[in-house]
């Protein structure tokens, strides 16, 4: 036993060893909860057909029966004819053909941590010689199981706390609705070791619960999952009632989150159910499931009531960014339209600059978030010529070197703009530096090379091929040819040269 270095090990060696050494015909091992104060036997037994018999096996020690007398004495209780014996539970007896019964409880200063049952049916011999040696090795067996259960307890504790700090990190940094349901369903089968998980999500037209997200099920599982919301209310009581945010639901097949039929052809046999709210509100459903029977542990609840927790701040904070964006977008068309009040040229020039800009860093392969901000900043790329004076933007003859540098500090006008609005954090450096030069002639500051921001460099090429094809006071347009060729030969001097590439390839098509 002191080579054992979990508690599964243990529990199969044990009762295993128990049952062939002293000659049990079915041998089961229980644990303790004294949240509810009852023994349940823990899978997978000894010379028990199937996981329902463990399930069966399940009870309060508030009831009359040899368990709670084995534990009131502290001391192994037996019995050589079950069917007339005062504490045996006469349904057992029949149901596991236990006529011959010995109940050994297993205490470290005095606290209770588990019992093993052993039986014999009717024709096994009686017990007598076995009772001295069995009371001679349950003390060091007491130790060892309360050594490996706080362990065990322990070091998952601090595993998860560790876990769902970096989930809870994660889920805070993502704003995106659908990536955040992702990371839920990963994370959760993570942190609890599950075999699958689903989030089910509120429709409130079709006034039930959808799966939205899954990761462990087949799609005919997930895809055909669907919990009317009365079948959650009736439930909600008795959750409250205990304070808890979630249910456990051993045998799937009485879950009140499901469809029984669906579950046994998926192989699901056990769960664990948070609900998700955001400000009092029902919104969500997240499950765990195991394949395997399972018995959740108060720790599994707590965490699993924490990440449905951080799933529904983070699940709000995203609505309210989702708001924001849409708000956002209302001011970006509406400073857009402030420009075209100074010069209707600049509404439809920054239109097609940022167009034009997006399809260049989707052709480079750049992520969502960079994208949306490029397209952003074109729209927003010259916002600072709403303060540059009209006659000066629509001059046709040769600016005045006065008049050239008033009219370069739009990028410090649209920079001003721009900082004072938090939102637009991100997209500062990219309109702030697009009239910067490859070479490092450019203004406001004079960078060069990849010490320009990426955003900017792009912008710098679609405002100048937009700006050439476009009809302007002080010149003609230019064909796409000449503007072809006046992108090579500024290639590597105004624009970077891999930019220049891409866009090329865009104005071939």
């Amino acid at each position: 036993l002191t080579e054992i270095k979990s508690f599964e090990d243990f529990h199969n060696i044990l009762v295993k060893e128990l049952c062939e050494t002293f000659e049990f015909e079915k041998g089961v091992f229980c644990l303790y909860n004294p949240d509810e104060n009852i023994i349940y036997a823990v899978p997978p037994g000894y010379g028990v057909k199937s996981v329902n018999d463990i399930l069966y096996f399940r009870f309060k020690l508030d009831e009359k029966s040899a368990a709670s007398h084995a534990i009131s004495i502290k001391d192994i209780y037996w019995t050589n004819d079950a069917e007339k014996d005062p504490y045996i539970i006469k349904k057992y007896v029949e149901y596991f053909g236990a006529y011959k019964v010995v109940i050994i409880p297993f205490f470290y200063e005095n606290k209770l941590v588990g019992l093993f049952y052993g039986t014999r049916g009717k024709d096994g011999k009686d017990f007598e010689e076995e009772i001295i040696p069995l009371k001679m090795i349950s003390p060091s067996i007491s130790i060892l199981l309360y050594y490996l259960l706080e362990v065990e307890k322990r070091k998952k504790r601090e595993d998860s706390i560790i876990e769902l700090h970096k989930a809870n990190l994660t889920l805070s940094r993502e704003m995106d609705v659908d990536k955040i349901l992702k990371l839920i369903v990963e994370n959760v089968i993570k942190l609890l070791n599950a075999d699958a998980s689903s989030i089910m999500m509120y429709e409130k037209e079709k006034e039930g619960f959808y799966v939205k997200s899954y990761k462990g099920l087949s799609d005919e599982y997930a895809l055909n999952q669907f919990i009317p919301y009365s079948k959650v209310e009736k439930v909600l009581n008795q959750i409250f009632e205990k304070e808890r945010k979630a249910v456990i639901t051993e045998n799937l097949q009485e879950t009140p989150f499901g469809n029984p039929e669906l579950i046994k052809k998926e192989g699901l046999v056990s769960c664990l159910s948070a609900l998700i709210f955001t400000e009092h509100i029902l919104i969500g459903i997240l499950n765990v499931y195991q394949k395997k029977f399972r018995r959740f542990t108060d720790d599994d609840i707590l965490i699993i009531e924490a990440f449905g927790a951080q799933a529904g701040v983070a699940l709000k904070n995203a609505k309210l960014y989702e708001k924001l964006l849409q708000t956002t977008e209302s001011f970006i068309i509406t400073l857009s339209e402030m420009e075209a009040l100074k010069d209707f040229y600049t509404l439809s020039h920054s239109e097609n600059v940022a167009t034009l800009a997006l399809k260049i860093g989707m052709a480079m392969g750049l992520s969502q978030n960079i994208l949306d901000d490029i397209y952003r900043a074109g729209l927003l790329h010259d916002v600072g010529k709403i303060i540059v004076e009209r006659e000066l933007l629509q001059k046709k003859e040769k600016l005045s070197d006065e008049e050239m540098e008033e009219l370069k500090r739009h990028v410090e006008y649209s920079k001003d703009i721009i900082e004072r609005i938090p939102e637009f954090s991100s997209i500062t450096e990219y309109i702030y530096y697009h009239h910067e030069r490859y070479d490092g002639k450019g203004y406001p500051k004079g960078l060069k090379n990849d010490d320009i921001p990426l955003g900017a460099r792009i912008l710098a090429v679609a405002d100048a091929i937009e700006a050439m094809l476009s009809e302007r006071p002080y010149r003609k347009r230019m064909s796409v040819e000449e503007v072809k060729n006046e992108l090579i030969k500024e290639k590597g001097k105004q624009f970077d040269p891999h930019i220049v590439d891409i866009a090329l390839k865009i104005l071939n098509h």
